[in-house]
């Protein structure tokens, strides 16, 4: 009797602890809980594959062996409109009183989940401004549509901003590796587009680009190793004249941290000038509580009359959460020494924070001002408090810019950023500041902008 109860006893143990492992997944079968999600709002126009449709991929098109094409048409947009103010204490009339529109519109055609081109158009403030200004002794309603000759009406409306084809060689052909057990996973990339490298320190600019990524990639104690080699041509560049950068940017994931390590190498187009390199590196990781990024860029001329200056870059970027609100705090740096200077664009002074960022708006650019002298630092904190479970949220910031040497053209600001979503296709947005220097009247200002999604 007692084998056969120890037996019985075994008996139901086990099967009670197969029933209850924790790997196992359960026998109920739940639809997808979409319940608590709002209906999207659609897009200007949708033809093809809706986006995030429910339900089966269909086969679709074959334009080649092992190749299928599901073509959709997605047009969406942004439309932007702002009432600015900026003054100078003591001046009779403002330095910036206007109302100014901008209209965004994307066009992608997507051809799977790899493959699309893309397109983008600025009419109202490309080369231009729509609105009025102000400030102006007779006050009218100025677009950005009359002729403006040379073909210049025609570029503006109907020639993109921004245009690219991206893709995975891999999967376009996957006659190459039909059981995907190869590093064919190689993606590319060819157009005008924005190229941001190293948070801006290195690339921060629109440029016609070639690119190719290789993903996937063994490196020792890594999770991953990716690859990005890229030739590019800027467009006008700073002096009015074309120049080709070529360069290699390498991200490495580690268990605790991030590492990248870039390159790029500014070859001038333009007779007399010489060429220039630029190096940028960084690490992300997380410190405590403390999400961290320390970065670093170098530029060097290669000769005596090169766009590209000698110098570093310093820029350090500090925040975490403020427990138990989910607020966020920040502590951005940065030290510009001798005549440092990316391979494209206004570099990454903006990330700083709030005050040294421009608004993407016509007129009203960075409080701390954008452009940087030879040996300057600069520094902003910010809290931002989130309300209405994240549709609500106001920043307030503190900065403080000076040279490195002897503290001259120091200035301090202070600025808030106030956001609300409005329904599902609005947000609206308050900024205002106020901007002290060592020498001069302080200034102030803010901007009230409505943006509409479509």
């Amino acid at each position: 009797m007692k084998i056969n109860h120890i037996l019985i006893s075994l008996l139901f143990l086990s099967t009670v602890g197969l029933s209850q492992e924790p790997y196992m997944f359960p026998d109920d079968q739940l639809p997808p809980q979409v319940e608590i999600f709002p209906e999207r709002p659609p897009m200007i126009l949708e033809l093809g594959e809706k986006f995030f449709k429910v339900g089966e991929v269909p086969y679709g098109i074959n334009p080649w062996s092992g190749t299928y094409w599901q073509p959709s048409l997605w047009l969406f947009g942004n439309y932007r409109t702002s009432s600015q103010y900026s003054a100078t204490s003591g001046t009779e009339s403002p330095s910036l009183n206007n109302w100014v529109n901008r209209f965004d519109l994307f066009t992608n055609i997507k051809l799977s989940g790899t493959e699309r081109f893309f397109a983008a158009w600025r009419p109202l403030d490309k080369g231009g401004m729509t609105g009025v200004d102000f400030t102006q002794d007779t006050v009218s309603f100025t677009h950005n549509f009359e002729e403006k000759g040379d073909g210049e009406l025609f570029k503006q409306w109907f020639f993109p901003a921004t245009w690219f084809f991206e893709g995975d060689i891999a999967e376009l052909f996957q006659f190459l590796d039909y059981e995907d057990k190869l590093p064919r996973d190689i993606g590319f990339t060819i157009g005008r587009q924005p190229i941001f490298f190293q948070e801006g320190i290195v690339i921060n600019d629109i440029l016609e680009t070639f690119g190719i990524a290789i993903n996937g990639l063994s490196f020792p104690r890594a999770s991953n190793l990716k690859i990005s080699l890229m030739a590019a041509r800027n467009h006008p560049d700073r002096d009015g004249q074309d120049e080709h950068i070529y360069g290699a940017f390498t991200e490495i994931d580690f268990h605790k941290n991030m590492l990248n390590l870039d390159v790029a190498y500014v070859k001038e187009n333009d007779l007399g000038k010489t060429n220039g390199l630029v190096l940028g590196g960084s690490s992300v990781q997380k410190f405590g509580f403390w999400n961290t990024s320390l970065r670093v860029g170098y530029s060097k001329a290669m000769g005596d009359s090169s766009d590209i200056g000698d110098g570093v870059f310093l820029m350090g970027e500090f925040s975490r959460k403020h427990y138990p609100y989910g607020n966020i705090v920040y502590v951005n740096t940065f030290i510009k020494l001798d005549a440092f200077t990316p391979a494209a664009g206004g570099g990454a002074i903006g990330r700083t924070g709030i005050l040294f960022a421009g608004s993407g708006m016509t007129g009203y650019g960075s409080p701390m001002g954008a452009a940087l002298g030879t040996d300057e630092m600069g520094a902003s904190a910010g809290y931002q408090w989130f309300m209405q479970g994240g549709k609500q949220s106001i920043l307030f910031e503190g900065s403080y810019r000076q040279a490195v040497i002897d503290g001259s053209d120091s200035r301090m600001g202070v600025g808030f950023k106030f956001m609300k979503a409005l329904g599902q296709r609005y947000a609206g947005f308050i900024d205002g500041f106020t901007v002290i220097p060592k020498e001069g009247e302080p200034s102030s200002g803010g901007r009230i902008e409505l943006m509409v999604r479509f």
